[in-house]
Parts: structure tokens; C-alpha cells; sequence
């Protein structure tokens, strides 16, 4: 149970920090769009709909993908794996929990 707290409390800060960076790329868009964005670059909203729901789209079917393509890189050790391993639990503390 304490490896899977140790665990939690090193990607949690991750994963809000990326959610948090995506909920203000999406305000931004809503508030540039209020201030006349969309007529000044001469696009509708249709458009704008259209893109909106594309970057949805391409991090809900890229997500399963990148997740499979990041386990068979840690198991090949490729240089992804070394990536990986700065988010990992450091040896020693794994070896005390």
C-alpha cells in the first residue's frame, strides 16, 4: 500500500499539472473567441466547432496508442525507457516500501 501511495503522489502532480495546462488552452480559445477572434481571422463556428471537437478526438484515440507504445519501449530500452525513468520511484525507495 505505501508503494502505491509513493506511486500516486509522484504521477498525480503530473497529470493535474497537464490537465490544469489543458483547461486554460481551452478558457483561452473561449475567451479569444468572445473577443472577436473568430471575424477577425474570417472563420464560423462551424469551423471553430469542427477543430475543437478534432483536438478532443485526437487525445481520446491517441491516448490507448502512446500508453501501449510507451510499455514496449520501456521493455525494448530504447532511449524512451531513460525518459520513463524520470517519473519512476527511485530504486531506493522502492527497496524500503
Amino acid at each position: 500500500m505505501l508503494t502505491r501511495r509513493r506511486i500516486d503522489s509522484s504521477v498525480l502532480p503530473l497529470l493535474f499539472l497537464g490537465l490544469f495546462v489543458f483547461q486554460l488552452d481551452r478558457m483561452n480559445l473561449a475567451s479569444a473567441l468572445t473577443g472577436g477572434f473568430a471575424t477577425d481571422v474570417g472563420v464560423n463556428q462551424d469551423t471553430i466547432n469542427l477543430g475543437n471537437q478534432l483536438m478532443f478526438m485526437g487525445i481520446v484515440v491517441l491516448e490507448i496508442p502512446a500508453n501501449m507504445l510507451l510499455q514496449k519501449a520501456r521493455m525494448a530500452g530504447s532511449p524512451v525507457s531513460e525518459s520513463v525513468r524520470l517519473i519512476e520511484i527511485p530504486r531506493s525507495a522502492r527497496a524500503s516500501g
